[in-house]
């Protein structure tokens, strides 16, 4: 995670570090273990499946009454990027998020967001999700969608000079049409400008298989 955050990752040293994760026993890098290093992963764009796989173990092996709010959220977020796919750690992760995010702050809940977004238009994740997870958007979504809106327009405030933006500018003008274009011809279906209507997330360009 402190690479992650300091955006410095030496092929050799995250290489290490790798290994070094794939062999410390599943029972032993605990909620705080698994949640920092599925978020450095993310943060850091690492694609690994024997990682995500050793990742996702861990996390079905916890006990969802002991992972605090802080690690929900961010083991959340990570799952959401990775787009991980394990009925077990989604099972475990929906069950913790159903204790935690009535106990979570902003930013938490802001990050929760994006696993809520990935259980209503990622396929692979939809998948995998267990009942439960209908139950957790349908009490928990308004909660973290107001979240992560209030957010970026914070975020959008600091860096338009106070002034609120809900969301980041768009595209330029085009590009979002020429990936539209490319992913058609890959037989892919994409559409510009969706918004999902579950959760209110806008998205510029949603792609799934035709």
């Amino acid at each position: 995670r402190g690479l992650s955050e300091a955006r410095f990752a030496p092929p050799k040293l995250t290489l290490a570090l790798s290994a070094a994760l794939l062999l410390t026993p599943k029972e032993d890098l605990g909620a705080r273990g698994v949640a920092e290093a599925a978020s450095g992963l993310a943060r850091l764009g690492v694609s690994d499946a024997r990682l995500f796989e050793h990742l996702s173990e861990a996390a079905a092996c916890l006990d969802p009454r002991k992972v605090s709010p802080e690690e929900a959220a961010m083991l959340a977020w990570a799952t959401a990027v990775l787009r991980l796919s394990s009925p077990p750690l989604l099972a475990m992760l929906v069950e913790a998020l159903q204790l935690t995010v009535p106990r979570m702050d902003l930013n938490m809940a802001a990050d929760v967001h994006h696993l809520l977004v990935a259980l209503q238009v990622d396929a692979q994740v939809q998948q995998a999700a267990p009942p439960a997870a209908q139950l957790l958007l349908l009490l928990d979504a308004p909660k973290c969608r107001q979240a992560f809106a209030t957010q970026q327009q914070r975020a959008g405030a600091r860096g338009a000079g106070g002034s609120p933006l809900a969301f980041p500018p768009p595209a330029p003008p085009g590009v979002l049409e020429q990936l539209r274009d490319a992913a058609a011809a890959a037989g892919l279906v994409a559409t510009t400008g969706f918004i999902d209507a579950a959760s209110g997330y806008p998205i510029d360009l949603l792609v799934t298989p035709s």
